[in-house]
């Protein structure tokens, strides 16, 4: 097991950027954020993808996120809650209450949301900032995306597994 993924570092990386949530959700301004992510991550990735010749899949990327804005949904509250809905159902994955490590995505889902629920409300008594019903529901989404994410992959992973062991099944019969 490497030192990244022990629990205990999880709960460590996962505090932290826990944290990190509270700071951007107190802070009074956070358009500078905003505004390195979009251009420094947004455009670097849709201009990365048409460089490589996937000019659709920018297309789709750049679809989705006007898409998204368009809905009024926030693409940062989507981006940085799906981080934590991964760390979250790791975090789960590996706890030693039964519940949690059974149901990880279900639990990420559902402490990600409180959590979220509670970054709004303080919202509320910060000055400079407004709580917004359209945020918790980016967060919620992008909890949801991180857990459909994880668990298409697993799934994934256990079919290609599948495939291959039979493959390797047929291979062996044959000789």
């Amino acid at each position: 097991m490497s030192k990244l993924t022990k629990p205990g570092n999880l709960i460590i990386i996962t505090i932290l950027y826990t944290i990190l949530i509270f700071y951007l959700s107190v802070t009074p301004t956070v358009s500078p954020i905003k505004n390195f992510l979009k251009t420094n991550v947004l455009y670097k990735t849709r201009d990365f993808l048409v460089q490589n010749n996937l000019s659709s899949a920018a297309d789709i990327f750049t679809g989705l996120y006007h898409h998204v804005a368009d809905m009024s949904l926030d693409m940062g509250h989507i981006s940085i809650y799906a981080a934590f809905g991964f760390l979250l159902y790791f975090v789960f994955l590996r706890s030693k209450n039964k519940t949690l490590s059974s149901q990880p995505a279900l639990a990420a889902v559902y402490v990600g949301s409180v959590y979220g629920l509670l970054m709004e409300i303080i919202q509320y008594f910060t000055l400079n900032r407004k709580t917004d019903i359209t945020d918790v529901f980016s967060n919620l989404l992008g909890l949801a995306l991180a857990q459909l994410a994880l668990i298409t992959l697993i799934f994934g992973l256990k079919g290609l597994i599948l495939l291959l062991e039979s493959i390797q099944k047929k291979k062996e019969e044959m000789l």
